[in-house]
């Protein structure tokens, strides 16, 4: 089997797109030719036509990515045409751009040469039956509703795990395998729910799933109530159920002693100084079985029988039914009692001695006395060791606790508790022994040799918190000498820029002088050279008035010379003729003179004009070079004072986001740490007295409570904590004004319901194994009427950091990517982002503070949204493949983003650069995690890989046992714990400070059975 079967690399998404837009001009190419169609009949669009296009042209000419506004999706769309006009001319393929550009008959040559989406050239046949739809009229019905989905069940041996999901607590796990949901609790290492949605069996019977197609993502809520699922078009919100199962305020009037269940969970008995009631729990109804004072009640092994004690009375009472069948009296006060099997029964007294009794077997007679064991002080917990009654565990005044051989009626073994006795229980198998006493802590034995296995004390939620919370005041610490650092660096570039900004405004005033002193000789060379020039147009004209008028007196002169040698020259000469032309001569001969003498006065006075207009032009050039220079230098003083001064105001503006920064970093660490302060002065304070234990039916938990009025419960095996109930009621007598009531009694019943008993006669029945419900789904696998919400697969699901918001990705592989918002609480879309990616989202990842979203698709980008604003604020590309996983560190500085391309690429947010590479994975890394506040992340790779590395690059560890291909992963905030799950189907988890395996829980086998494997220690 090909080892990818995955959402993101089986799905190969290359579908081509090509624009009807202005194209830069490609090389001249030969035409394709057009084959002439065989077909008979009419061409159909839908079945045709459009799978050509889809192949070809509709990763750019759809409605979700329109290039050159052109949308060839239906007839409609293509006759519309777009920015370059028709793109179809119906029964004229000859005139229609669509079959021209396709045949390469015309530019722009479509599809491109270097397209990026494996577009091919349509083939002779395609483009024949082309022609032959246009030249049909290129009719066609509009596009068709997407085909309903025939859903198919899923194969039985498909188990490949997805999605993982961890809560903040390390309390739950979960994970898919195909499209079913598995929940796991971790501490008790066991199966505790099967997300089962009935719709699911319904449509695909027999099948009982969450989904109806293979569930790719899953995301827990920050408080771990609520558990989100992504599959196709669909995401599921589960929801935990409530622990608190029933609550019965003021059962008596003055107080209850204790209570115990049956052992099938359905009746409760309670016993106090206002006598024995019995309740159905289902009902929350009671009956009074008697008015006379109880201290204890216990039930029988088999449920058949109840036992109540009341001073030195015992009463036995027979089901179903709750009839007194026997009733005695002993001869010494009783403290407790304790079943061995079905008919016999042990008292502890307040004389130190242990007395065992046997019931008949006729149930109307009274039981009888066995033996007595002589142990010390007042006894205070008795508890039977296995099922055959051949061992009882007691403890007392003295805190030493003493397994007995019944038969021998001697002591086998013992522990000393360090202080005394106040409740006791066994495991249901005798392994372990759980006691309680004065000391403010419950211990965990070992039964087999009296070793102590764990100190239950204080209340685990509160070091936690104090945990978590030395955590974020040691980042706040860290972020304060950050922010302090980039305060001093706005505060420096301030103070750079301020004195740039001085220099710019001297540097302008300087220029602004130096302009002005140039302006003014400018100006007078302006002046002069104006004047010069008119003085010279004036005597040019003088000199030219002077110049024609002696060129006028030389022609007349000329004619008159002729004239009057014309006259000489006749025969005979004509004497008055020639006295007239002599006349004539001599009067130009005196003109010309005139001329001559006032040319050769006016062509000084023009040489002496043009001198003065060619020293004012000189001037004038000079003075305005000057000037021009001047000039320059303040528009460059002047441009650097605007820049200088826009230096300063963002400058300022940075100073004061800085100080606005680093004060609200130093007020939240000091009310972190303050948090803290409390927290470490609160939890030694939790550690309050103990007054009772009890083990479950299945031996996997233990419950103890007491003076905190808090229920903890623990891994019975380990003693490893698991979960905090408050038992407090809000409604509190007088007496407990000061606090809550104590908690004096529990008792475990069937499939992990537990009963609690308070000082203030309050009576709570828990689950302790709450149901997880379907509360809603957001869209559906079956488009409505107005198309479906998502428009494909839910690639990755993600909780905001204040559990207000779901944030979707998925997108049409290869055609759009998708980001939704939605309201947590109701499901209702809040906002989309749909041209984020251009092919499908397949991770996501909120800053810690909530201001962003990182989204990775396989358009080989990762993306970052500023929430706020709704728009992109940086965009990082270097992935040579799809973006698997996205990862925020703590600070929103640092980005890391896991690839197909076998590489996890650091990147900083503020600069947008990228810092490394994180190299050395054999096959793509499909999942990447920073760790809480840590600078670690956990990495997953299909080559098997469980990495934990720094931001530095460097590998702190492998997690051993995980086999190709791991899909996904998930830590839990402190690191402690690490999960993974991949093409096996196995879910592990291993200490994440050590890598050590805690459990693996393989895929059910039919018949579906779940194990858990352990490694051995």
């Amino acid at each position: 089997m090909f080892p990818v079967v995955h959402r993101w690399i089986v799905s190969l998404w290359l579908v081509s797109g090509v624009a009807f837009a202005a194209e830069e001009p490609k090389p001249a190419q030969t035409p394709i030719p057009i084959a002439r169609a065989k077909h008979s009949g009419s061409v159909d669009f839908e079945k045709e036509i459009l799978p050509i296009l889809r192949r070809n042209c509709l990763a750019c000419h759809s409605q979700s990515r329109t290039k050159g506004g052109l949308v060839l999706e239906s007839p409609k769309d293509i006759l519309k045409g777009g920015d370059s006009g028709k793109a179809v001319v119906p029964r004229r393929s000859g005139s229609s751009l669509l079959l021209q550009v396709a045949a390469h008959q015309k530019e722009p040559l479509m599809p491109p040469l270097d397209n990026k989406t494996g577009a091919v050239n349509l083939t002779s046949e395609e483009l024949g039956l082309l022609r032959l739809w246009i030249d049909q009229g290129a009719k066609g019905t509009e596009r068709q509703p997407r085909a309903v989905t025939s859903w198919q069940p899923q194969p039985a041996g498909l188990q490949h795990i997805y999605a993982v999901a961890l809560t903040a607590d390390g309390q739950y796990a979960a994970c898919n395998r195909a499209n079913r949901i598995y929940l796991y609790h971790v501490p008790t290492q066991k199966l505790v729910a099967e997300l089962i949605d009935d719709r699911v069996e319904k449509k695909m019977p027999p099948l009982e799933a969450a989904h109806r197609d293979l569930v790719f993502s899953l995301a827990f809520s920050p408080d771990g109530q609520t558990l989100a699922s992504g599959s196709f078009r669909e995401v599921k919100l589960w929801q935990r159920g409530p622990l608190e199962k029933l609550a019965l305020d003021a059962v008596d009037r003055e107080s209850v002693a204790g209570a115990a269940l049956s052992p099938d969970g359905l009746s409760l008995a309670t016993a106090g100084s206002e006598g024995l009631k019995l309740w159905d729990v289902t009902r929350a109804k009671a009956k009074r079985l008697s008015r006379e004072p109880a201290t204890s009640v216990a039930f029988s092994p088999d449920g058949a029988q109840l036992l109540s004690v009341a001073g030195q009375t015992i009463t036995l009472w027979s089901f179903p039914g709750g009839k007194r069948s026997v009733q005695l009296q002993v001869a010494h006060g009783i403290n407790t009692v304790a079943w061995l099997g079905r008919t016999q029964f042990a008292l502890g007294g307040t004389d130190g001695a242990i007395r065992l009794w046997s019931l008949p077997a006729n149930p109307k007679e009274p039981p009888q006395p066995l033996k007595e064991l002589k142990g010390t002080n007042s006894i205070r917990g008795l508890a039977a060791i296995g099922l055959d009654g051949a061992q009882l565990a007691s403890g007392g005044k003295d805190g030493v606790i003493r397994i007995w051989d019944i038969a021998k009626s001697e002591v086998t073994r013992q522990a000393d508790t360090g202080a005394p006795v106040v409740s006791l229980d066994a495991s249901p198998d005798g392994k372990r022994l759980v006691s309680a006493g004065t000391n403010a802590a419950a211990k965990l034995w070992n039964a087999a040799d009296g070793k102590l296995v764990a100190e239950l004390k204080g209340n685990h939620r509160l070091a936690e918190q104090l945990a978590a919370l030395e955590r974020e005041t040691a980042f706040l610490a860290g972020e304060i000498n950050y922010r302090k650092g980039a305060l001093q660096t706005a505060t420096n570039e301030l103070k750079a820029v301020t004195e740039r900004v001085a220099k710019a405004t001297n540097a302008l005033a300087a220029a602004d002088k130096t302009l002005k002193e140039k302006e003014e000789p400018f100006t007078k060379a302006k002046a002069a050279k104006e004047a010069a020039d008119k003085a010279l147009a004036d005597a040019d004209a003088e000199l030219k008035k002077a110049t024609d008028g002696a060129a006028a007196a030389a022609e007349a002169l000329k004619v008159a010379e002729a004239g009057a040698k014309a006259a000489r020259e006749t025969n005979p000469p004509d004497k008055a003729k020639v006295e007239q032309s002599a006349a004539k001569a001599k009067s130009a001969a005196e003109a010309k003179a005139v001329a001559d003498k006032l040319v050769a006065e006016q062509t000084p006075r023009q040489k002496q004009a043009k001198d003065k207009a060619d020293a004012a032009n000189k001037t004038v050039g000079d003075t305005e070079r000057e000037f021009k220079k001047a000039e320059t230098a303040r528009s460059i003083a002047e441009h650097e004072f605007q820049l200088a001064t826009k230096a300063h105001e963002a400058a300022t503006d940075s100073v004061k986001k800085a100080e606005e920064t680093l004060q609200a970093t130093e007020t939240l660490h000091k009310q972190t740490d303050a948090g803290l302060q409390a927290a470490k002065k609160s939890l030694p304070e939790a550690a309050k007295t103990i007054r009772t234990v009890a083990f479950s039916p299945d031996g996997r938990t233990l419950a103890t409570s007491g003076d905190d009025a808090l229920i903890h419960t623990w891994n019975a095996e380990t003693g490893a904590p698991i979960e905090v109930l408050s038992a407090g009621n809000t409604h509190q007598p007088a007496a407990f004004a000061s606090g809550p009531p104590p908690v004096i009694s529990l008792a475990f019943g069937a499939e992990g319901s537990l009963v609690s008993v308070s000082a203030n006669r309050r009576v709570v029945l828990w689950n302790l194994q709450p149901g997880w419900t379907l509360a809603r789904t957001i869209g559906g696998a079956s488009p409505g009427k107005e198309g479906p919400v998502f428009v494909d697969r839910v690639n990755a699901v993600a909780f905001s950091p204040d559990g207000r918001w779901l944030a979707t990705g998925g997108g049409e592989p290869s055609r759009s990517g998708e980001i939704k918002l939605c309201d947590a609480a109701t499901g209702q879309v809040l906002r989309e982002f749909n041209n984020v990616h251009s092919d499908a989202v397949l991770a996501l990842d909120f800053s810690a503070d909530g201001k962003w979203l990182a989204s990775g698709a396989a358009d080989k980008f990762l993306r970052v949204l500023d929430l706020e604003q709704g728009a992109v604020a940086k965009s990082f590309e270097g992935h040579t493949h799809h973006v698997l996983g996205v990862s925020w560190r703590r600070d929103a500085r640092t980005l890391a983003s896991a690839g197909a391309d076998n590489v996890v690429k650091l990147w900083d947010f503020i600069t947008g650069a990228r810092k490394r590479n994180v190299e050395g994975f054999g096959k793509e890394v499909t999942s990447v995690h920073f760790i809480g506040t840590s600078d670690q992340f956990i990495a997953t790779a299909g080559d098997g890989q469980v990495r934990l590395a720094q931001e530095d690059g460097k590998e702190i560890r492998r997690y051993p046992g995980a086999t190709p291909f791991v899909f996904a992963a998930a830590a839990t905030p402190d690191g402690k714990l690490v999960v993974a799950g991949g093409e096996d189907g196995v879910l592990r988890v291993w200490n994440g400070a050590d890598g050590k395996l805690i459990a693996a829980f393989e895929p059910p086998k039919p018949p579906q059975q779940l194990t858990s494997t352990t490694p051995p220690p």
